[in-house]
């Protein structure tokens, strides 16, 4: 049985890091591998981890299988098209828009887009920092009439504080992304309610834990949160998430195991790849539950070092 407490923490930060998320992507890394090799020695799929770990016994709830959401990226009309026709016919219920191209009318585009998709889907919006905090409500009201279920990052994230006072003007659930990074954010966005909704990518906020940390924190103040990704995240990553997805309860949307479907080279021998409408099967070999080609390793290598402790 595997035992799993509270203190495995890597000690990286900067002279600057007010905000405590220096050397995220590190820290995962480093976590992942460690948890990996926890899991295979207690022959228990990484998803176990959650059981075990305190912090997350109020989110704790295994699932079998998980549905992923599907993203439309700004583009031509016509690549636009196809995306959202090929996604419908592929089954995906939840989309998320890329907006907030200064160039771009947004209402007509998003118009179109629903128009394409089904009308009883659900529409996320991720503006990704692009409006000021003066332009939030101009740029979000005349989208609203198409059924937006959320809007991401509307403002940088020097400007997030501004969202307390929009959320009480906007009918329509703030994420945070770009401003969600650690516990010192997470508390900073409860204390200051700028949003409603957490979007919690595994390598951006430090790891599995301190992702499970996170959820833990938003569900406790009655908030809700999302599983994200980064493009182009490998199936090592994939797998992670997808531990994350079937262990933890009331995510709002799932990103992530594009793998195939962007990758030309696969890091791991084993898909893990959703399938039909964006559904996923839980993973249950002891630890990540993939294993790495060393020969797609080694094509993709730029730079190999050898280091020695002493």
């Amino acid at each position: 049985m595997i035992q799993c407490c509270d203190s495995l923490q890597f000690p990286l930060q900067g002279a600057t890091d007010c905000r405590g998320c220096y050397g995220n992507a590190l820290r995962c890394a480093v976590e992942l591998s460690l948890l990996d090799a926890y899991s295979q020695l207690f022959g228990e799929p990484l998803s176990q981890i959650t059981d075990h770990f305190s912090p997350a016994d109020t989110i704790c709830a295994h699932r079998d299988e998980v549905r992923y959401s599907a993203v439309i990226t700004a583009d031509t009309q016509r690549a636009e098209m196809l995306t959202a026709a090929k996604m419908r016919i592929y089954g995906f219920c939840q989309y998320k828009v890329k907006v907030g191209m200064a160039s771009t009318d947004e209402t007509r585009r998003i118009r179109r887009i629903r128009r394409w998709l089904d009308h009883h889907t659900d529409i996320r919006l991720d503006a990704n920092e692009a409006w000021n905090a003066a332009e939030v409500i101009q740029r979000t009201e005349p989208l609203l009439e198409y059924g937006i279920s959320s809007v991401e990052q509307p403002v940088p994230h020097e400007e997030v504080s501004v969202l307390s006072e929009l959320r009480r003007q906007l009918p329509v659930r703030v994420m945070l992304s770009e401003s969600l990074t650690s516990p010192t954010d997470a508390v900073r966005a409860i204390d200051s309610d700028t949003c409603d909704l957490f979007n919690i990518r595994l390598s951006k906020c430090g790891g599995f834990l301190g992702s499970l940390r996170l959820a833990a924190r938003a569900h406790s103040a009655g908030l809700g949160y999302r599983l994200g990704c980064h493009l182009g995240e490998s199936g090592i990553l994939s797998a992670a998430g997808r531990h994350f997805a079937t262990s933890v309860a009331d995510i709002a949307h799932l990103e992530g195991s594009y793998d195939r479907h962007i990758l030309q080279d696969q890091l791991t021998h084993e898909d893990v790849t959703f399938g039909y409408g964006g559904r996923a099967t839980a993973l249950m070999r002891p630890g990540l539950g993939v294993t790495v080609n060393p020969h797609s390793l080694q094509r993709i290598t730029s730079l190999c070092q050898t280091f020695t402790l002493n």
